[in-house]
């Protein structure tokens, strides 16, 4: 039988560990180029993280000592790892947040997250395509439609970066498309001086869309069939 102090100091180990492992790769500094531009999301959006961390751990503490009988031997371990698996999300949320970021070079973009760290060079860019929705999400396509990376529109100069990829990509050969939910797609010519017409938009997103729609269609009927069925032979 597991011990409530054993409990709580696995839970302890454990939750040291996952800071280790989580804050070491963004506690490391690298050298910076002059002509580079970084973009990263806003400190408030990492100190909210931060700020759940004990949030998430009181909640599953007064849990635990609230219950008139807590758990013990296979039901504790699983508590704990619930537990864990709590306090786990805030501190990944503000690993991310503060890990993550875009930096333009002359000879391309690089996105850091927590667990990896990729190029995209700016020949490879074929097409740039942003939408505006609930958020703002920033695609860059290859010459093959195949999307080469996905840029999450929240980080801070946002309009800052699309004029750096747009004034990098400059060219004949590449496509801009951009989205708002009441005027459709939109698209042109990334020349400077090509004029913004009505376009269905990148062929991936247009495929993912019908993917999405057929889905949703098929989630209805399914819930649908799951009440009709609870209706008529579980009552």
């Amino acid at each position: 039988m597991i011990s409530k102090g054993a409990a709580i100091g696995f839970l302890a180990v454990s939750l040291v560990i996952a800071n280790v492992i989580l804050f070491r790769g963004f506690s490391s500094s690298s050298g910076r180029n002059e002509e580079e531009h970084v973009y990263r999301y806003s400190k408030t959006f990492g100190k909210f993280f931060l700020f759940m961390i004990p949030v998430f751990a009181g909640m599953a503490f007064i849990i635990y000592s609230s219950d008139s009988k807590p758990p013990e031997g296979s039901g504790l371990v699983v508590f704990s790892v619930l537990a864990i698996a709590m306090v786990a999300f805030p501190i990944f949320g503000y690993a991310y947040a503060m890990r993550y970021r875009v930096s333009v070079d002359a000879r391309g973009i690089t996105i850091v997250s927590v667990f990896r760290s990729r190029f995209v060079a700016f020949s490879d860019i074929a097409a740039v395509a942003t939408m505006r929705g609930k958020g703002v999400d920033y695609w860059l396509f290859s010459a093959s439609n195949r999307c080469i990376a996905k840029i999450g529109g929240s980080v801070q100069d946002f309009s800052s970066l699309q004029d750096d990829v747009e004034l990098a990509t400059r060219s004949k050969k590449v496509t801009l498309y951009d989205f708002e939910t009441l005027r459709g797609w939109q698209e042109r010519v990334n020349d400077g001086d090509g004029d913004w017409r009505n376009s269905e938009g990148p062929p991936l997103i247009r495929a993912r869309n019908r993917r999405l729609n057929v889905e949703m269609v098929i989630g209805g009927l399914l819930v649908a069939a799951l009440v009709a069925y609870i209706h008529f032979f579980l009552r």
